[in-house]
């Protein structure tokens, strides 16, 4: 079997397992993987990218709630 998630109902105290959908590039490590998928994306014209600077605003964000949060960034 691949893959799977644990999904517990509380309420009945029961563990279901749900399978993964495998994919391409599943067994190539994170980096690239994820490098992979933009070019995939890329080539088929299919994603709406963020520029550098919409990056950077969200980059700037999520260090701002870790700091409010006293977490060390």
């Amino acid at each position: 079997m691949g893959q799977s998630i644990c999904l517990h109902d509380f309420v009945w105290d029961e563990v279901d397992a749900i399978p993964l959908l495998a994919e391409e590039f599943d067994d190539w490590p994170p980096f690239r993987r994820n490098v992979a998928r933009q070019y995939e994306a890329t080539a088929a014209d299919a994603g709406d990218f963020r520029t550098f600077e919409e990056a950077l605003g969200t980059h700037r964000l999520i260090a701002e709630m870790y700091s409010q949060d006293g977490a060390k960034y």
